[in-house]
């Protein structure tokens, strides 16, 4: 037993390798952003790094043909569509750059996981164990960073990686080289095979489970309908009146007004996000919102009020209904 659990372990140092350092680096990832910003890097054009993405990706489908004479067409065609699902991720994550960096992580990730499985489990056992090594070490990613200042847990993310990994491994599925002795092994009997298979099964269940957990957002939005008052920033008081059903009505006494939609998201990592979109406005200061004005910022919810993350010093205090000088049309 002892020397099987050795020669898996030998087999997967390099991807686990790859994921403990991974991890490792996630706390001092903000720090290493912000240095990298203060160095004031010329900025590369997306066009380009996409043209360096296309000279790579042709490399892989050059090399991948020139390797392995079987169905070359096919894998031609299916390494391509790989390579438009991580340039249209790439694009995706336009507003997240340092997001972009999990794209080559978790593919060069999901492609040495697939390197470690044995090539005589079959494709699709291959693929389980892969998907859950993957799946495993992106909860284990996104739940970190929903405890790390400045960083936060994302299901979306969660699937970026998720899909990235899997690309990985197919990609070094369809442009590796088969292995004449594929098979040849000591220790992986049919029976570790099932075991294996049963335990990667149980693991990707457990996974999408943590995840639906987790993603859940940590109180009941009906908690935060009603009134709330507090110093506004721009030194008058202001009022905002959330009705429980997803409109919201916000006024100050410089007479500025706004009528808006909000949504509770955000998880049990990172605690409740308040997302706001203002529809329309009437101003007469400077210190208004404008329409189409959108925000989402997290909260801390207490007993009688809450205040957003980024200005605790500012916290909005609930005020009793025969109290509440905000009607739901927006006057007084």
């Amino acid at each position: 037993m002892g020397a099987n659990v050795s020669a898996v372990l030998s087999r997967w140092r390099w991807p686990l390798l790859l994921a403990g350092l991974m991890l490792a680096i996630l706390p001092a990832t903000p720090s290493m952003l912000a240095s990298l910003g203060d160095l004031d890097l010329p900025a590369c054009p997306i066009p380009s790094l996409m043209a360096v993405g296309l000279g790579v990706w042709a490399a892989v489908i050059l090399y991948a043909l020139r390797i392995r004479p079987d169905n070359r067409l096919f894998r031609a065609v299916m390494i391509s569509l790989i390579g438009v699902s991580y340039a249209a991720m790439f694009l995706f994550l336009s507003h997240f750059p340092a997001e972009r960096l999990h794209l080559l992580e978790y593919g060069l990730l999901g492609g040495l996981a697939f390197r470690a499985t044995r090539e005589r489990s079959g494709v699709l056992h291959r693929g389980l164990r892969v998907a859950a090594f993957v799946a495993t070490v992106s909860l284990l990613d996104e739940a970190l960073q929903g405890v790390i200042h400045d960083r936060y847990y994302d299901n979306k993310d969660l699937l970026v990686n998720f899909l990235s990994g899997i690309l990985g491994a197919a990609t070094f599925f369809l442009a590796g080289r088969r292995s004449p002795t594929a098979g040849a092994t000591d220790y992986e009997t049919p029976q570790y095979g099932r075991a294996a298979d049963t335990f990667a099964a149980v693991v990707l269940v457990g996974v999408t489970l943590g995840a639906v957990i987790l993603a859940r957002p940590p109180f009941d939005e009906r908690r935060l309908a009603g009134a709330w008052t507090r110093m506004g920033e721009c030194g008058t008081p202001e009022e905002i009146l959330f009705d429980g059903k997803g409109a919201l009505h916000w006024q100050d006494q410089a007479g500025n007004r706004a009528r808006g939609r909000y949504a509770i998201g955000g998880n049990r990592l990172d605690g409740p996000r308040l997302d706001l979109v203002c529809d329309w406005a009437e101003n007469r200061s400077t210190c208004g919102l404008q329409p189409g004005f959108a925000a989402k910022v997290y909260i801390t919810l207490e007993e009688g009020r809450f205040f957003f993350d980024d200005a605790p010093d500012s916290p909005f205090n609930r005020q009793p209904d025969e109290e509440a000088n905000l009607r739901a049309d927006g006057s007084r």
